[in-house]
């Protein structure tokens, strides 16, 4: 458990495979380039191509401060959706105008 403040702050109990529980998950790190993003409006969509998804993996994007802040400026925020083992990552607000790189997370989750 990472207690992130004193007195009702942030409080994350790690579990599964980044707390040492096992093997079912890993780190990748995705390159988002500006020029890739779709669409005419919010939200612009990116297909992403990633090694060993299945239909059951989750994808969990995780920005770094310096992504944050990034994405703060450009006025974007990021999402990512797996559809049957093929990763859409989409970009609501504005269109990211700087490649991005990013961590992100696959998991195999159960029904």
């Amino acid at each position: 458990m990472v207690d992130l403040g004193e007195g009702g702050g942030l409080v994350v109990e790690l579990a599964g495979p980044f707390s040492g529980g096992g093997n079912a998950g890993k780190l990748v790190q995705i390159t988002l380039p500006s020029a890739n993003w779709k669409g005419a409006k919010s939200p612009y969509s990116m297909t992403v191509s990633m090694e060993g998804l299945s239909q059951r993996s989750r994808i969990d994007l995780w920005p770094s401060v310096s992504n944050l802040e990034r994405l703060r400026i450009m006025g974007s925020g990021l999402c990512a959706e797996n559809d049957s083992g093929a990763v859409t990552v989409y970009a609501l607000g504005n269109k990211p105008d700087e490649d991005i790189t990013i961590q992100a997370s696959i998991t195999e989750v159960s029904e």
